[in-house]
């Protein structure tokens, strides 16, 4: 592993003495640092998937609208927006 500079050592190293004061430092930070990068692939994912929602509720949208159906226009809007954070009054969702 020396030869591949895949590990520093010396950050290695300072991290497992903390063990040494409190047992199981080490292994709690490396267990919240993969817990954070799959937490943060979820919201990756989810933010595909709102992309997506919003494209099919504005394709709906389109087709409800050139059919005169009103109130599937209007609730696919709401979809729409609703995937992009926007609510129906046109605000921004915090």
């Amino acid at each position: 592993l020396d030869d591949q500079n895949l590990i520093d050592w010396e950050i290695l190293n300072d991290i497992l003495s903390l063990d040494e004061d409190e047992p199981d430092f080490s292994k709690n930070l490396v267990l919240t640092n993969i817990i954070f990068k799959i937490e943060l692939k979820h919201l990756n994912d989810f933010n595909k998937l709102l992309i997506k929602l919003s494209d099919l509720g504005h394709f709906i949208k389109g087709a409800a609208g050139s059919l005169g159906l009103i109130t599937i226009q209007n609730n696919c809007e709401r979809i729409q927006n609703y995937a992009k954070c926007i609510n129906y009054n046109g605000f921004q969702i915090d």
